[in-house]
Formats: C-alpha cells, sequence, structure tokens
C-alpha cells in the first residue's frame, strides 16, 4: 500500500520539523509503540513515490486494527471514502450491496510503459474497513501489482479500482459465523517469512491449504489444521499470486 501511514504528530516536539529523517524517527516510534511488525513495513519518502514504498497487506490489516483502539480512530474513519458514495470511491462499484458500507482509502502508483506505449501499473490498492450485512467490522487490505493498461488516466480506476472495489464489497454479506465454522483446513504453516508474490517485503504469518489450494494467509492463530508446520525463519512463497487481500474481524 503506497500513498498514506496516517500518525498523530507529538505535541511539544517542534524540534522534529522540517527534516524527513526526523519524521521517520517519530513515525518509527509510534508504530512501534503500537506494537506493529515492521517486517512488513518499507518507506523511502512521504509521498508514496518511492521504490522502498512498501506495505504487506498483514501491515496494513494490524495497522487499521490499532486505529479502532485510539481515541480519534472515528475522527479518522470518517475521513475515508466510502465506497460507491463518495470521494475516489465515488464511482466504484456504486451498483453492488456492498456500497456505502466500505470505508477505504486508494493508492496508486503507475508508470510509462514506453516500449509498449502503455501504461504499467505498479501497485494499486485498497485498505480500511468493512462493516457487514450483520454489523460487524473487518479489516482489510488488497493490492493489484504489475498490470499493463491502456495509456488512459482512468485506466487504473476502471479497471483495478473496481476490481479491488468488488472484493471489497464481496465482504459486505458474507457469513462470519459460517466461515469460522469452515475454518479447518487440511494444512497450516505457521510463523514463516512470507513472500506473497505482489512485491511487497516479507511479512511473518501463516499460510493455510485446503485440498490443492492456498485459502487463507495471515494470523491464524485461532485456526486448526490436520497438519500443522513450523517454518519460523524459513521462507513460504505460492508459485504466483498477483492480488492479496487480508481481511481481520474487528467485532
Amino acid at each position: 500500500m503506497q500513498e498514506w501511514v496516517l500518525i498523530p504528530w507529538p505535541s511539544g516536539r517542534q524540534e522534529y520539523q522540517g527534516s524527513l529523517h526526523a519524521g521517520f524517527v517519530v513515525e518509527n516510534a509510534f508504530l512501534t509503540d503500537a506494537k506493529l511488525d515492521l517486517s512488513g513495513a518499507a518507506q523511502g519518502d512521504g509521498a508514496g513515490g518511492d521504490w522502498a514504498d512498501l506495505f504487506s497487506p498483514d501491515f496494513m490489516v494490524h495497522y487499521l486494527t490499532y486505529w479502532t483502539t485510539r481515541p480519534d480512530y472515528r475522527v479518522f474513519f470518517n475521513a475515508l471514502p466510502i465506497l460507491g458514495k463518495d470521494g475516489t470511491l465515488a464511482k466504484i462499484q456504486t451498483s453492488s450491496p456492498g456500497a456505502g458500507h466500505v470505508f477505504a482509502k486508494t493508492g496508486t502508483f503507475g508508470s510509462e510503459d514506453k516500449l509498449g506505449g502503455k501504461m504499467m501499473l505498479n501497485g494499486k490498492g485498497l485498505a480500511g474497513y468493512v462493516i457487514t450485512k450483520e454489523g460487524k467490522k473487518l479489516a482489510f487490505a488488497a493490492y493489484v501489482n504489475h498490470v499493463s493498461l491502456a495509456p488512459d488516466s482512468e485506466a487504473a480506476q476502471q479497471v483495478a479500482g473496481q476490481a479491488l472495489g468488488e472484493i471489497a464489497a464481496a465482504a459486505y454479506d458474507v457469513n462470519l459465523d459460517a466461515a469460522a465454522s469452515a475454518g479447518d483446513y487440511d494444512l497450516i504453516i505457521r510463523n514463516g517469512h512470507i513472500i506473497d508474490g505482489t512485491g511487497n517485503p516479507w511479512y511473518t504469518g501463516d499460510v493455510a491449504v485446503s485440498g490443492d489450494r492456498l485459502t487463507a494467509i495471515g494470523d491464524l492463530r485461532e485456526a486448526h489444521a490436520k497438519r500443522e508446520i513450523d517454518a519460523k525463519g524459513r521462507i513460504v512463497a505460492p508459485a504466483s499470486l498477483t492480488c492479496s487481500a487480508s481481511p481481520k474481524p474487528l467485532s
């Protein structure tokens, strides 16, 4: 996820103003105090255009979950665009049942493909919250990376934006209780260094497999499987993965 990681500016810290390095010192302290795993986060500038600006879906979900514990969470939540209603999501999935129930921020990073005369969508993300039909709140993060598009300024929104919006909206009417009862897997690989194929940094997490399909990635400490493998210190990587989503129930 690029372009935003919001932190409250601490009062009485005027000595930090005016320096990019000093700003990262403040950000690092904030994220560390929040007990977030920084192995899933990297940042090289404050605008989202540096190749080092990479945040894993797992990191973003934990970051968003942390915000729900803060006294200023409601201000943060109310500032998010609403799917199919306003802001950068006003034209996304307008007829979906999930419209009006997804509150999320987009991020886009594209480059000109001079060889092919197209646009290379290096990365587009959507992260925020879904209020389900049952009134439960989910934190989620989904990304699309390395997609060749027509050289049209609206292409990223019309193609990747709609796809990400559809993924988020699908969670609106999901039956979480049924999903939980069906949450036993054939295999869970725990504590691995996950490289999810999106181009983001590796992050620590669990991978679940049912049959011959990878069915879940993230914090699966509450899940069970017929067989479990502790992959601590080892790399876990799928053969191919172009889109990552990491939802987490909050209520």
